[in-house]
């Protein structure tokens, strides 16, 4: 039973740090220098629909993220 539960709360786990931040991402996206509020927030909204983009996004340094935009 303990097993059961143990592979339970893994799988949850799992799926927790595979969720996409938004709010996280929003505030990387709007600390990008360089480009104006509108850009930014359309970069946003790209990444928002488009999770793999997004998830790549937030592993990048900030260098590559500006590049990215």
């Amino acid at each position: 039973m303990f097993k059961k539960i143990r592979d339970v709360a893994f799988a949850i786990q799992s799926l927790s740090k595979n969720q996409l931040d938004v709010n996280e991402l929003y505030i990387k996206v709007m600390k990008i220098e360089g480009f104006d509020e509108i850009t930014l927030g359309d970069a946003f909204d790209h990444l928002v629909q488009n999770k793999m983009l997004a998830k790549a996004f937030m592993t990048k340094t900030a260098n590559l993220r500006k590049i990215w935009v």
